[in-house]
């Protein structure tokens, strides 16, 4: 796992990618939550990273990141990443979810 996050520096204890530029590695699964606005400025670097699958979680998606993501015949999962690995928000320690 490699967290994507520009205002930390670790979490969980994991060291964070600044951006997703920084991620050299080719992601199996890659778990977007982000509001639309942002992931279509980042739509060309998911494409160019070509993660077997992109899990765009509820009220990330908007037709222009689908209509990029889909040309570069990507994978697309539009469904709760933590749902469908089976937790629940009562399964968190803290309401940070």
């Amino acid at each position: 796992m490699i967290p994507v996050n520009p205002r930390e520096a670790f979490i969980e204890g994991i060291p964070c990618a600044m951006d997703l530029g920084a991620v050299r590695r080719h992601p199996e699964v890659l778990s977007v939550y982000l509001p639309p606005r942002i992931i279509a400025d980042m739509a060309g670097v998911i494409a160019a990273l070509a993660p077997s699958e992109v899990w765009l979680n509820p009220g990330t998606s908007n037709p222009q990141v689908l209509e990029v993501l889909e040309r570069h015949a990507l994978i697309l999962v539009q469904d709760c990443t933590l749902v469908r690995l089976g937790m629940h928000p009562e399964d968190f320690p803290d309401e940070s979810c």
